[in-house]
C-alpha cells in the first residue's frame, strides 16, 4: 500500500441518461460510495444518497431502467451542492482526508468527467474541488495489471475474471460500489497496490469567484478557468492594465496554474501591475 493511506473510498456516480438523446448538460442522480480500511480490507462504513437534478428534473424510461433510481427517488433528494458537502462531512467524520484516504472508481470517468461536468452547472455553482477529490485510483489499471491483460473490461466482466459473483442491481451506484469493494479486496490479495494516478488538471476545475485588487480598486470576477493567463486576461479587462503579479492574502506569490487550485470562492488576490522598467511574467 502507498504510505500513509489508511482506507479506501469506492464511489461511483449514477447519472442522468438516455440511449437516444443524452440529457445536456448531464447531472449526477445517486453519489454513493463503500468505505474500505486498508489494514484490514474490511467494510467501514458506507454513504448512500440520491440527488435531485435541476436542468433535467424528469429521469428519462432509459434511466429509471437502466439504474433502478425511481423518479420519487430524485424528486425527494437535495441537490448536487448540499449532496457533495454531506460527503465530505462524511468523510471528515471518519477523520479522512486527501492524506489517508484515497478515491477508487471503475475508470475516469467519476472524477475526470462527471465531476467537472456537474459542478459549474450545479445551482448554486460548486466552484471549488477539495483535494481529495482532484485525484484517484483507476480500479482497471490494478485489474489490467494482475490479470495480465492489455485492458481491463468493464465491471461486470473483472467481477467474472475474478470468479466473483455480481450481486444487486448493475448501475445501481451503492450495489456497484459494494461489488467493486469486494473486487478491490481481491485484487489486493492477487498483489495490486493503491496508487493515485488519476489526477484533475487545472483546466477541467469549475470555474471561481474571485475578488481581484489593484491600486486600492476591489472588483470581483469569474475565474473561467485555473490558469495565470486567465487571470491576467481579467486583469486587463477588468482594470485595463497588465499585470505582473499575483499575491495571496498570507503573502504567497501565485507562480504556477496549479497554485491556484486552492483558491477559494470569494478569496482576495492583490494584482501587482507590470511595468516596463521591470516587467513581471506571469509564469
Amino acid at each position: 500500500m502507498t504510505p500513509g493511506f489508511t482506507h479506501a473510498v469506492i464511489l461511483d456516480f449514477e447519472a442522468t441518461c438516455d440511449d437516444a438523446r443524452p440529457p445536456r448538460p448531464q447531472e449526477v442522480i445517486e453519489f454513493p460510495s463503500v468505505l474500505l480500511a486498508l489494514d484490514s480490507l474490511q467494510i467501514v462504513d458506507e454513504f448512500e444518497a440520491f440527488v435531485r437534478p435541476q436542468h433535467h428534473p424528469r429521469l428519462t424510461e432509459f434511466c429509471r431502467h437502466f439504474t433502478a433510481i425511481t423518479q420519487a427517488d430524485v424528486d425527494a433528494a437535495a441537490p448536487f451542492g448540499e449532496v457533495f458537502a454531506r460527503h465530505q462531512g462524511w468523510l471528515a467524520g471518519h477523520g479522512l482526508d486527501a492524506e489517508r484516504a484515497v478515491i477508487v472508481t471503475c475508470g475516469d470517468w467519476d472524477l475526470g468527467v462527471m465531476l467537472p461536468v456537474q459542478c459549474p452547472v450545479a445551482e448554486p455553482p460548486v466552484e471549488s474541488i477539495p483535494p481529495l477529490y482532484r485525484r484517484w485510483h483507476n480500479l482497471k489499471r490494478s485489474y489490467a495489471a494482475v490479470s495480465g491483460t492489455g485492458k481491463a473490461p468493464g465491471m461486470a466482466g473483472m467481477l467474472t475474471g475474478m470468479d466473483l459473483p455480481l450481486t444487486g442491481h448493475h448501475h445501481r451506484g451503492i450495489d456497484d460500489c459494494r461489488n467493486l469493494a469486494a473486487l478491490w479486496r481481491a485484487l489486493v490479495e492477487r498483489g495490486a497496490r493503491l496508487q493515485a494516478e488519476g489526477c484533475l488538471p487545472p483546466g477541467k476545475h469549475p470555474p471561481i469567484t474571485l475578488d481581484l485588487r489593484l491600486a486600492g480598486q476591489v472588483e470581483r470576477v469569474r475565474l473561467p478557468t485555473r490558469s495565470l493567463d486567465a487571470l491576467g486576461s481579467l486583469v486587463g479587462k477588468t482594470f485595463h492594465r497588465r499585470a505582473g503579479a499575483f499575491v495571496r492574502a498570507d503573502g504567497r506569490l501565485l507562480e504556477r496554474d496549479d497554485e491556484l487550485l486552492d483558491l477559494v470562492p470569494g478569496e482576495v488576490l492583490d494584482v501587482r501591475e507590470a511595468t516596463s522598467e521591470r516587467p513581471q511574467p506571469l509564469r
